[in-house]
């Protein structure tokens, strides 16, 4: 919730503004993002924040995805007094959110507070209630709910085809005489339960880090993921929830990835669970490429660079013959720590 601050025009202070942004009607093709964009064009004056979240929806029979404004038709810009005053001021849409009760009262939050809401809004922005069959690593047992064709609305298990990701849904419907099966093809589907048994989930641990690689720079940047980089790290921490694995070195390295995962997508509190088990079978790390790994991607997830230093001496001191990982690990570390060698 905005906090309500005394903001004085002379003090020179930035703050986060809370704003209306009616899109004005002389100019619709005009973006809030242009808008801001052209305000700075001179120099950069103000930061804008203007959360949105994806929505699927049916249209005429298809499922679309489309963005829309997380808080409606507020958004956030910082910047001191009379910028936004400036920049409000122009025949753009923005305008002040108001406490009534004073003349100079304005909405505002202050850094640390607009920190949190970016992690909530992260949140929010990440949530896909359903998927595309092309973007996801369905595994035979999963339970599903088909959103499209003649039988949207039924759920039933998931049969891959073997050699391929498409697969057929396998729907059971009691009746009199017995058990009648479908296989219904879907483009669109609601993952209701994973397989309780995962048979690859080791090769699946190992196929996920390029793809949490390419998220953590994004999140390092506070650039926003794509849908599939966002259902790909969603598919993989809730199929691995039903996981147990009977070896206490690839759980702590499963749990340190969940954790890893879960700060990228703005689930803190889901983040902090893992962490504190991964705490607990941190020591069954042994492994010198491992630990380098972990290292990596928590330090870059809790922003602790000290452990990314830490964790890149770490990679000095393995072979020269080094496997693919950790040519990976050396190319993510020198892209963080700018290392020229």
């Amino acid at each position: 919730m905005p906090e309500h601050e005394n903001i004085s025009p002379n003090d020179g202070q930035k703050w986060w503004f809370v704003l209306n942004f009616i899109r004005p009607t002389i100019s619709p093709k005009d973006s809030i993002h242009s808008a801001i964009d052209t305000f700075n064009s001179s120099s950069p004056r103000v930061e804008l924040f203007a959360p949105k979240i994806l929505h699927m929806e049916i249209k005429k029979g298809e499922v679309k995805a489309c963005e829309r404004p997380l808080t409606f038709h507020y958004v956030f810009v910082r910047g001191t007094f009379d910028d936004v005053k400036s920049l409000c001021g122009q025949p753009n849409g923005f305008s002040f959110v108001l406490d009534k009760s004073t003349d100079r009262r304005y909405a505002t939050l202050s850094d640390e507070a607009m920190e949190s809401f970016r992690i909530i809004a992260r949140s929010y922005e990440n949530t896909l209630p359903f998927y595309n069959i092309e973007d996801i690593d369905l595994q035979a047992g999963d339970l599903v709910e088909v959103l499209d064709g003649e039988f949207a609305g039924i759920k039933g298990v998931f049969i891959p085809k073997p050699k391929s990701k498409r697969g057929n849904i396998v729907l059971s419907a009691s009746a009199d005489l017995g058990t009648i099966a479908w296989n219904v093809e879907a483009q669109q589907v609601r993952v209701l339960e994973f397989a309780k048994c995962s048979k690859r989930a080791y090769d699946q641990i190992d196929a996920i880090i390029p793809k949490l690689f390419a998220a953590l720079r994004k999140y390092h940047d506070g650039a926003p993921l794509t849908r599939n980089e966002i259902t790909s790290l969603q598919v993989f921490c809730r199929r691995m929830e039903c996981v147990r694995l009977d070896n206490q070195k690839f759980e702590a390295k499963l749990l340190a990835v969940l954790t890893s995962a879960m700060m990228v997508l703005g689930n803190v509190e889901q983040a902090k669970e893992y962490a504190a088990r991964y705490e607990r079978r941190s020591r069954a790390i042994t492994n010198p490429q491992t630990t380098a790994l972990v290292d990596l991607i928590l330090g870059i997830a809790y922003k602790d660079m000290d452990r990314v230093r830490e964790g890149y001496r770490l990679t000095d001191g393995l072979s020269k013959s080094a496997t693919g990982m950790l040519r990976a690990l050396s190319v993510e570390y020198r892209h963080y720590l700018n290392c020229d060698n």
